[in-house]
């Protein structure tokens, strides 16, 4: 937190390894590996946590041709983003497709 009490990111503009990977259709540990190689830029916590903006998520996503990414929601692309996005982009819990 900040002194003003606000969070210190917002929580739709960072991401986790888990909602990133379910949104590119890739494992966790690519998302580990694209960012050790540079290809996805993200932070790095002091507990090790990595996270990812959005924007650069789906950069990412539409390089890799993944459907739906900036264009209209399709119902699994929707369940996908509401999914990454519920209390903070901790939901763990959605299946991949």
């Amino acid at each position: 937190m900040r002194r003003d009490n606000t969070p210190m990111f917002a929580e739709a503009e960072y991401m986790l390894v888990g909602p990133v990977a379910r949104i590119c259709g890739v494992a966790d540990q690519t998302v580990r590996n694209w960012h050790r190689q540079g290809k996805l830029p993200g932070v790095v916590t002091s507990s090790g946590v990595r996270l990812f903006r959005r924007g650069d998520v789906e950069r990412v996503a539409r390089a890799r041709g993944v459907a739906g990414v900036g264009a209209p929601a399709t119902p699994h692309r929707t369940a996908a983003l509401e999914a990454a996005h519920v209390n903070g982009a901790h939901n763990t819990t959605t299946p991949r497709p």
